[in-house]
């Protein structure tokens, strides 16, 4: 729903997503989310369910980086669909290396 109500281009969605998985991870890193995801007692509906909404934020800012990434690989002709291939692949490459290495948070 949140997804489809912004309707972010390509580019905002490549920032949208990356804000959005770093501003959560530092929640579940600092925050405490991450102990109250784990430890929290199970009294009420949110509760009972804390694990699955709260994860919707990580799927999200998933989805709009595969937004972002999808619209790199997509072109009208087939010139153009190798050279946004190659972008894609090496942004991919790039983002796989950041992922691994711990960049970031």
């Amino acid at each position: 729903i949140v997804s489809t109500s912004t309707d972010l281009g390509p580019m905002a969605s490549a920032v949208a997503g990356t804000v959005l998985l770093v501003a959560y991870q530092v929640l579940l890193s600092v925050g405490g989310f991450a102990e109250y995801i784990l430890h929290a007692p199970r009294i009420g509906l949110f509760s009972a369910n804390k694990e699955g909404i709260l994860s919707c934020i990580g799927y999200l800012g998933i989805h709009w980086l595969s937004v972002a990434l999808g619209s790199l690989c997509y072109a009208p002709t087939p010139a153009a669909a190798a050279a946004k291939q190659r972008e894609a692949h090496g942004i991919a490459r790039r983002l796989l290396l950041a992922a691994c290495s711990g960049i970031g948070v």
